[in-house]
């Protein structure tokens, strides 16, 4: 089997497909190439070496500039075997295994990608009956390499506490994408705050620690995926995604079903971020966004980064036609604001 791996995440949601990031997954930038329609109806053709500067602006600017029309990326083995899943601990060892997570995703190779939840257990079969409803921490992760070494690069973190279930093991790689499909049903309302963590302190732990014990809804999570590994790796001017260089993403994605307690739980998530700020810098991953203002949007660039995106907006959707998304403004429009 075969996957794109990427350095950055670029207009995807978190993925499988990477040996320690997101998108269709860190180890090189995947994308050689595409086609676009702009604004103006017109195609237009980029690459690392024509029309590098619009090639540029769509590796992390999502869609503001036009519709894909074909792309032609790099692909790289995977599977069709991996060593992958998760691993369930009760929620009484979660600041151990935080600072445990902290030390270890410090050391882990590149192949392993992991994310850790804050959740409530559900009712699964696989889980025992009396933690059904109490609050646990998962750790999921892939290893997208030799199989056996992966089995060698989880063994820390099978070997840490005493786990609730250990579903970590050989798997199909298709069946990992398919791994949290029953999670995300409809009929739910959902409400993320992300922020990037340059570390993870101890005060920063007791901080998401608190906010699991007193989170509202069961199917609400508090997430710190780990990056670090291709991703930063690659330079901050190479691409449009400019946030690259801290080590954790916490996205707290409250989810509930009865819209009465809308307040409520984007009220908990709101409470949380601001709590987190001092541990956080200035940015934002920009997928992670929902209706948040200009400034978030910003944030999520960088003041250089942005500057440039709105200079190619203007020349390349003046009128911005592609607005239904996290927008740049065209330049002439941020001057007359």
């Amino acid at each position: 089997m075969w996957c794109a791996r990427s350095s950055s995440p670029e207009n995807a949601s978190f993925s499988w497909r990477c040996g320690a990031g997101v998108t269709t997954s860190p180890g090189t930038e995947p994308a050689t190439e595409g086609s676009w329609l702009t604004s103006r109806r017109c195609t237009a053709s980029t690459s690392i070496s024509a029309g590098a500067d619009l090639f540029w602006a769509l590796r992390g600017g999502g869609g503001n500039f036009g519709i894909v029309t074909s792309f032609e990326f790099r692909l790289h083995p995977v599977g069709p075997i991996v060593t992958a899943g998760a691993i369930f601990f009760p929620g009484e060892a979660a600041g151990d295994l935080l600072r445990f997570y902290r030390d270890w995703t410090e050391q882990v190779p590149d192949e392993l990608t992991s994310v850790v939840n804050l959740a409530t257990a559900p009712a699964v079969p696989f889980l025992p009956e009396e933690v059904h409803g109490k609050r646990v921490v998962i750790v999921s992760g892939c290893y997208a390499a030799d199989p056996e070494d992966g089995v060698e690069a989880f063994r820390p973190l099978k070997s840490f506490g005493t786990s609730i279930a250990d579903l970590i093991v050989l798997m199909p790689y298709a069946e990992l994408q398919r791994f949290v499909d029953g999670q995300w049903g409809p009929g739910f309302h959902n409400y993320f705050k992300s922020s990037w963590l340059p570390r993870l302190g101890g005060s920063a732990i007791e901080t998401v620690l608190h906010a699991h014990e007193h989170a509202a809804s069961p199917d609400t999570k508090i997430q710190l995926y780990h990056f670090g590994g291709a991703v930063e790796r690659v330079g901050r001017e190479e691409t449009a995604f400019a946030r690259r260089d801290a080590p954790y993403l916490l996205n707290i994605a409250a989810r509930w079903e009865d819209p009465v307690e809308t307040d409520l739980h984007v009220g908990w998530a709101r409470e949380l971020h601001e709590a987190m700020t001092p541990f956080a810098t200035d940015g934002v991953y920009v997928n992670f966004l929902g209706e948040e203002g200009q400034e978030r949007v910003r944030a999520a660039y960088g003041p250089r980064t942005f500057a440039r995106l709105a200079d190619l907006k203007r020349r390349y959707d003046p009128t911005n036609l592609f607005r239904v998304n996290q927008n740049i403004p065209p330049a002439q429009i941020n001057r007359a604001a």
